[in-house]
């Protein structure tokens, strides 16, 4: 993977993280897209 790519990966990763208690954490309905799935109902399987 490229350099470039993978700033843009993480601006895009970091644009989404949520705190909770002083703690990052992510939203899995948010974070699919970024992986690579196209539909909820393929990523939920894997959670």
């Amino acid at each position: 993977m490229k350099s470039e790519e993978i700033k843009e990966l993480f601006k895009q990763f970091e644009s989404i993280v949520c705190e909770y208690n002083k703690v990052e954490c992510w939203s899995a309905r948010e974070l699919y897209p970024l992986l690579g799935y196209s539909q909820w109902r393929n990523f939920l399987s894997i959670i």
